[in-house]
């Protein structure tokens, strides 16, 4: 039985070296993509079969290989090795750990490195309080970032600004900030690094917050015609620093007349001015206008005088029919047939509407067809914003 023992020991002695007989024949520090394989030197007996434990970032590997004349190679094909960082390497016999080593992957910086960069918000305000912030960093072909204060140099040009840094990666990457100018436009930055670049971007600077402007008007003539349009418009609005405000930017108009009737319009600006169009009303009013940019400014207001379209007219009550016209327009023609006229008749408690139309400047209307209760009645004439007054007697 003893001698059973001593063999069974002096077998184990034999294929399993102390932790000292281990070296590891691999350099420590290895370019990522280049790794030839991992080997070890070791004194164990002819074929026994170790296994390699990796711990990468990237998550736990096991490789088994055979020990041939003392050495043991484990294969490198995993992308495992395409990236960079600390790798803990782990060998076993059965259950025997034999080696313990740390291994570093570097990036490859052979040659010139891949810039990948960002750049943003790409749209910000002038006045220099704002900023665009670019972020820059060196890659090789395996997307590994390079060793860090690697430079790398920003550009910034913007009509008669020229700037221009250089930054060292810190955390895998560099940044810096390029704060706004005066001057609205479009700024190019640029991104480089050991003679590469990436390709440029481009900023908007975007008018500040716009001042207080001014409104005008433009139209054929001041009569309340119904049919002619009258344009109402901002002047060139800008920004304290006399920035045109971008194109696009809503104005909201509001029109409130003296009748009580309020309006609501908007226009996109063009060259900073918003324009809207609208149709004079059918009657004499006084508008008031005022147009805003939402959460910023608004405008002084504007008063814009409609006069009646229609010249006074004559108006008869005889043999029971009253009998309106001619009316005229402003140019003393007569005004164009179905122009409306709206009639109020009034008796005491009484009250009642009818409209008429014109034909050839003229129009007629009998009460009778009202089925009127008889009195005098006040009669009220309109026609365009020309207001005219009856009295009649219905009998």
């Amino acid at each position: 039985m003893r001698v059973i023992l001593f063999i069974i020991l002096i077998t184990h002695q034999l294929y399993a070296s102390p932790a000292h007989h281990v070296m590891l024949l691999t350099g420590k520090r290895q370019i990522a993509g280049k790794l030839p394989g991992i080997s070890y030197a070791i004194d164990i007996q002819e074929g026994a079969r170790l296994r390699l434990l990796v711990l990468h970032s990237f998550g736990l590997h096991s490789w088994q290989a055979n020990a041939a004349e003392c050495v043991v190679s484990f294969p490198t094909s995993s992308e495992l090795w395409n990236h960079s960082g600390e790798v803990e390497l782990k060998l076993f016999f059965e259950n025997q750990l034999l080696s313990e080593e740390k291994l570093t992957i570097l990036p490859d910086t052979s040659y010139a490195p891949l810039v990948e960069a960002y750049c943003g918000p790409k749209q910000i305000l002038t006045g220099g309080e704002d900023f665009t912030m670019v972020i820059g960093t060196g890659v090789d072909s395996l997307d590994n970032p390079w060793p860090r204060g690697t430079a790398v140099d920003y550009e910034y040009l913007f009509k008669r600004t020229f700037k221009k840094r250089s930054v060292n990666t810190k955390t895998l990457h560099s940044y810096t900030r390029f704060f706004s100018d005066d001057e609205s436009g479009t700024p190019v930055i640029t991104v480089a690094s050991h003679g590469s670049s990436h390709s440029e971007f481009n900023v908007t600077l975007y008018p500040n917050r716009p001042e207080t402007f001014s409104l005008e008007y433009d139209r054929s003539h001041k009569y309340a015609d119904g049919k002619q349009v009258t344009a109402i418009k901002t002047s060139v609005i800008k920004d304290e620093l006399r920035n045109i405000i971008a194109d696009g930017t809503l104005v909201y108009f509001k029109i409130v007349s003296n009748l009580g009737t309020t309006t609501y319009a908007t226009a996109g600006m063009v060259n900073g001015i918003a324009t809207i169009r609208l149709p004079a009303p059918k009657e004499a009013m006084l508008w008031t206008v005022q147009a805003f940019i939402e959460d910023y400014t608004k405008s002084t207001e504007s008063s814009i005088e409609y006069l009646p379209s229609v010249k006074p007219y004559p108006v008869a009550f005889e043999e029971g029919m009253m009998k309106i016209g001619p009316i005229k327009g402003f140019s003393y023609q007569f005004v164009p047939d179905h122009t409306e006229i709206n009639i109020t008749l009034c008796h005491k408690d009484e009250h009642y509407k009818t409209v008429l139309y014109t034909a050839g400047g003229k129009a007629t209307f009998d009460p009778e067809k009202l089925n009127l209760t008889r009195g005098l009645y006040d009669v009220v004439l309109n026609c365009g914003g020309q207001i005219a007054y009856k009295q009649i007697l219905v009998q």
